[in-house]
């Protein structure tokens, strides 16, 4: 079936009066290489567009330290977004040790990126694993503060084998996370590749990598 997109941009380009949203929204599709069937979900993807433009700039307008940009989730609705959500909202193992030791500084912000201390953007894809990759990201900050050398930690390690109570691509807490790391170390991404759903393969843990 021929896509609605090809109908859709003739039908705005041929027009005598368009909005500039109108074309940043073509713009988006053509750069996130989206696809409508139809008339109505092609309108519909463009007043969601429309609505986080308005959210964009708004937080732009007012913020002074960071900035928002559109993203291939600009056109999904709240529902399809809240598919992605894997955090099971359960009650902690224990109250943890919050013991810990700081050295004083002069600095009055710190950029970890800039340090070096933060690894390149990762993507969950449709997989509800958002836990996984904020337990890798804590350890990896935590393991470049301790020895200088940035490793990025492999999700699909915890996705496949954390379970003790979390549920791989259904949902999961990065302190049962942070739990099972203490006895099984974590593997690399370059050992441990991302795949989110593992369609029955099950963990592959090596204790040797890890």
């Amino acid at each position: 079936m021929q896509s609605f997109f090809a109908l859709a941009f003739a039908g705005v380009a041929s027009a005598t009066l368009m909005q500039s949203s109108d074309y940043d929204f073509m713009r988006y599709i053509t750069k996130f290489n989206k696809r409508y069937d139809t008339v109505e979900e092609f309108n519909l993807r463009k007043e969601l567009y429309k609505f986080a433009d308005h959210e964009i700039e708004e937080f732009n307008a007012r913020s002074t330290t960071s900035k928002m940009g559109h993203n291939k989730f600009s056109d999904w609705t709240e529902d399809e977004y809240q598919q992605l959500m894997g955090f099971l909202n359960e009650a902690p193992l224990n109250e943890g040790n919050k013991t810990m030791t700081f050295e004083p500084t002069e600095e009055t912000e710190v950029d970890w990126v800039a340090k070096g201390a933060v690894t390149e953007v990762k993507n969950q894809g449709s997989c509800g694993s958002c836990w996984s990759f904020s337990t890798t990201g804590s350890m990896e900050g935590a393991h470049f503060l301790a020895t200088g050398n940035l490793v990025s930690l492999s999700e699909q390690n915890l996705v496949d084998c954390s379970h003790n109570g979390n549920l791989g691509c259904m949902g999961g807490m990065m302190d049962r996370a942070f739990k099972w790391t203490e006895s099984h170390s974590l593997e690399s991404e370059a050992d441990y590749p991302y795949q989110g759903w593992t369609l029955g393969a099950g963990c592959r843990y090596n204790a040797d990598k890890g």
